[in-house]
């Protein structure tokens, strides 16, 4: 006989069939990916979308950009992770992947959009302070490169502000 493994929260509205085995399909294509599945990951979790639609939220199309990127299919990536945003526009999970996703492709504009939105929806996220000083690197735009280093850090970085006068031809 089969049995749920935990009671559902009180107040929670009754789960169909269907969306009983989609969230199970779902964990299992998590598992999946996890175990470096990607494809697997893609089929098991397009099924668990098909059996209940409410499957179909910001955080699968966020694990269904990474899964694709690793299968190199960038573009796909990016359309699953632009869909992301769209279902929730404070995802800064999805906004951080677009950006880099752009920085790799050598689109920094795109990528400093995306990182710079990363950064207003959460400050203490190292990662994007760090990747938004490359991009602001990338277009020459040192001080603010710096700047972004020192949000990361969190402290002056004295070996990249001597690197920034070298960059912009000071002497030291």
């Amino acid at each position: 006989v089969w049995r749920m493994k935990e009671a559902p929260p009180a107040g929670a509205p009754p789960q169909s069939g269907r969306q009983l085995f989609a969230a199970a399909y779902m964990r299992g294509a998590k598992s999946l990916l996890e175990e470096g599945q990607p494809a697997a990951f893609l089929d098991l979790a397009g099924r668990a979308c098909l059996l209940d639609p409410g499957q179909d939220n910001s955080h699968f199309h966020t694990l269904a950009g990474t899964a694709c990127r690793q299968l190199g299919m960038s573009q796909e990536a990016l359309v699953h992770w632009q869909r992301a945003l769209e279902l929730d526009p404070h995802h800064t999970e999805a906004a951080y992947l677009i950006g880099m996703a752009h920085y790799g492709s050598g689109e920094y504009e795109q990528a400093l959009e995306h990182l710079e939105q990363v950064v207003r929806l959460d400050a203490g996220d190292v990662s994007a302070h760090n990747s938004l000083g490359s991009t602001y690197q990338a277009l020459g735009r040192y001080g603010e490169a710096v700047a972004a280093w020192q949000a990361e850090a969190g402290r002056p970085l004295l070996y990249f502000q001597q690197g920034y006068r070298r960059m912009e031809g000071e002497q030291e």
